[in-house]
């Protein structure tokens, strides 16, 4: 889904939903679509034990695993933010979801 989509979906501008967004999550609606991605690969990770890292990093719309693991590292602090926002969790999980 497309971050037009979603401003659509909230009835918002783009820049007022960019902007409310942020202020109640502390991160940008685009960062917090790749963590929303990083966090659905590593369930991959830990549970889809036939899958193939690169496949599970392509799927997650990183261009190569080098990427993907440089992205997973840094991330690593900030899902303790998505955690402390379970609703906005939740509405870009449904609304995200390929």
């Amino acid at each position: 889904m497309s971050l037009d989509t979603l401003y659509q979906i909230a009835h918002f501008s783009k820049f007022h939903f960019h902007r409310q967004f942020t202020g109640y999550t502390g991160i940008t609606v685009n960062r917090f679509i790749q963590l929303m991605r990083l966090k659905r690969a590593t369930y991959r990770l830990a549970f889809d034990k036939d899958q193939k890292i690169i496949d599970i990093a392509l799927d997650a719309q990183f261009e190569n695993p080098e990427s993907f693991s440089r992205a997973f590292k840094q991330a690593s602090a900030l899902f303790m933010i998505i955690q402390k926002y379970p609703l906005m969790m939740s509405f870009v999980l449904i609304f995200v979801t390929p």
